[in-house]
Parts: structure tokens; sequence; C-alpha cells
């Protein structure tokens, strides 16, 4: 008798570990579909039928030098925040059709794709086109304790000739270090990049851990902003941001 009630406890306890096991899967699964469904409808854009010819200094499949780490074995370990700027109701700037809050969150996501593949643990302010107030962007990383925060968005300048990618960063020396590592980066995949400044933005000012904001490139410009609108190019650019967190994360 006692040896049946034993068997049956064990079958029980069995289907009640498969199932969880089964829940634990499904919710993996259902986060992941609602992030490629993301990727998809970004996607389907206009914008993003563009095809652009690679110029000097660009290659279209990811730049010069891009996956020293990237295409390697080495998986470094660490938390980084990912912020798409702007959102939902805030398009931030926008141009012919093109708003920023969505080339935003297509190199955002191509940042965490990235990372995560090293082995970083990432963190997004938001995966969907939805609006996230400055204080719950930063409220966010803080609670996360994460090693550093990294927010991207597109510039914009009355003068249209301008353009670049550019880093900010804010009374901090290992931001500044962030930033200068992300551009290093970039300078050897990007047709211009431009330098790193020191600006009281709050998602700088409020976070506490090492914070960097990159602008990676001008709307205003309508070179700039055909390159911005290439999959491919938003791919390179989000290469870039990735190998430069990598790299300051191995010497952090």
């Amino acid at each position: 008798m006692k040896k049946v009630l034993c068997t049956a406890a064990i079958v029980v306890l069995g289907a009640m570990l498969f199932m969880l096991f089964k829940n634990a899967v499904n919710l993996s699964g259902e986060g992941k579909k609602a992030e490629d469904t993301e990727k998809k409808r970004l996607s389907t854009r206009p914008f993003h039928l563009s095809e652009l010819t690679p110029q000097a200094g660009f290659t279209a499949e990811g730049g010069q030098g891009t996956d020293k780490i990237l295409g390697s074995d080495v998986k470094i370990s660490g938390t980084v925040v990912i912020d798409a700027g702007h959102g939902g109701k805030d398009m931030g700037c926008s141009f012919d059709g093109t708003d920023e809050k969505d080339v935003n969150l297509l190199v955002a996501l191509g940042v965490k794709e990235r990372l995560e593949t090293a082995g970083v643990e990432v963190i997004l302010t938001r995966s969907s086109d939805e609006f996230v107030s400055l204080e719950d962007r930063a409220n966010l990383a803080n609670a996360s304790e994460a090693d550093c925060f990294v927010s991207i968005h597109c510039n914009s300048f009355e003068d249209e000739t301008v353009s670049g990618l550019e880093g900010y960063w804010f009374k901090s020396e290992k931001g500044k270090s962030l930033s200068e590592s992300i551009l290093r980066q970039a300078g050897g995949n990007l047709i211009n990049v431009r330098k790193t400044k020191e600006e009281d933005y709050f998602v700088l000012r409020e976070t506490a851990m090492p914070a960097t904001l990159i602008e990676i490139g001008y709307l205003s410009n309508e070179n700039e902003r055909e390159m911005l609108k290439s999959s491919k190019y938003q791919s390179t650019v989000s290469a870039s941001i990735a190998e430069g967190i990598l790299d300051w994360l191995s010497c952090n």
C-alpha cells in the first residue's frame, strides 16, 4: 500500500513539474514572439524599403571590424539598460514621414540582440511603440543596478547640412569613457562621427550608473535620413553601439 501511494505521489509531482516547465517555456516564447512582432511591424513601414549603396568606410553587412567580440566565442558578463528614446505619443523629431521613435527602437532592439549573444543581460526601457516618461526610464535603470545605461536618439538641426553620430555624458568619467568607446567603434563603421559632449540631460543626470546618450544621426539631413531609414545601416549602427559597450564592459 505504501509503495502504491509513493508511486502515485511521484507521478503527481512529476506532472506538476512538467506543467510548471511548460508554462515557463510558453511565457518565454510569448515574450520573444512579442518582440519579433514589433520588429516585423516596424520593418513594414515604407521607409524601410530603401536600399543604399555602401559608401567609403562603410559596409552594409556590418562595417569594418565590428565583430571583433560579437563574432567570437568570448562571453562578457554584465547588465546593460538600453533606452530607445521617445515612443507612443512622443514621436521625437519627424521628417518626411520618418519618426525618430521608430528608428530609435529598431536600433535599440538590434543592440539588445547583439549584446545578449555576447552573454550580457539587457533591460529595455521600452520594447514597443509606447510612451515612457523620463522619470520612469531613470527609475527602471536605477532599480536594475545595471553596469551602464545607453540612450539611443536621432538628432535634428535647423542647418540641414549638419550630420554625424555623437555622444553625450554628464558629470561622470566612466560615462564619458563609455560614450567614447561607442564613438570609437562607430568611427570605423560610419561615414561621419562627431564627438562626445557633456550635457545636463535628465536621463544622464538621474541615472546612478555610468550613462551616455547616443545621437545616431541627423534626420534633418536628407542624406543621413535616407541612411537611417535603411535596415542595413541600422544594423551597422546597432553593431557599433554593441561593440562599444562590450569593449567598455571588458575594461570596467
